[in-house]
């Protein structure tokens, strides 16, 4: 049965393809509102909602066990985060890693073989938020600002843009001035 999980994973990319190209994504760009959703935590109990996050500028990154750059991602994304709280305070940055294996064990044992982040992980079971965000491939990340807006969105990771990212980032923290953080 894991065998037939993991071969569905690998399958869902070319059918996420072929269906967005049948016509039912959403184009997100710079400028959008990011799409609000309210999804299960991977590990643990509960729910976490976008719209939770207003006041905070996040990066979203939707990952899978079947993604080769996500094993560097995942913990390049946690030293940021690390950084950039301990500089701006907790409430001023946050990552939401979203995985999109359809079986849940695969993406269970990817982090137990490669790494698992202090950031909240999330996990999409369906196809609507990666319509909604109209993903092409993997990984994915978004970069929303404190008022909700994407800021900068790119697809795949090279640790050569890790400085890059991390000014695009603080420039949103100081852009966010007085607007203040809710409380996670």
């Amino acid at each position: 049965m894991a065998a037939l999980g993991r071969t569905a994973d690998l399958l869902r990319g070319p059918l996420l393809i072929a269906a967005l190209m049948a016509g039912w994504a959403v184009a997100v760009e710079p400028g959008d509102k990011a799409p609000s959703f309210e999804l299960p935590r991977l590990t643990g109990e509960g729910q976490v909602r976008l719209d939770d996050y207003r006041g905070t500028v996040l990066l979203l990154d939707f990952w899978a066990s079947w993604c080769p750059p996500c094993r560097a991602s995942l913990p390049a994304y946690n030293e940021l985060r690390r950084e950039l709280r301990a500089q701006y305070g907790a409430h001023a940055f946050e990552v939401l890693a979203i995985n999109l294996d359809l079986e849940r064990a695969n993406a269970l044992s990817f982090l137990e073989d490669v790494y698992r982040p202090d950031y909240p992980l999330l996990r999409e079971s369906g196809y609507d938020v990666q319509r909604d965000y109209n993903l092409m491939g993997m990984p994915t990340a978004f970069l929303v600002d404190h008022r909700g807006r994407i800021a900068h969105a790119w697809q795949g990771f090279s640790p050569n843009y890790e400085q890059e990212l991390k000014k695009r980032i603080e420039k949103l923290i100081r852009a966010r001035g007085t607007a203040g953080a809710k409380g996670h």
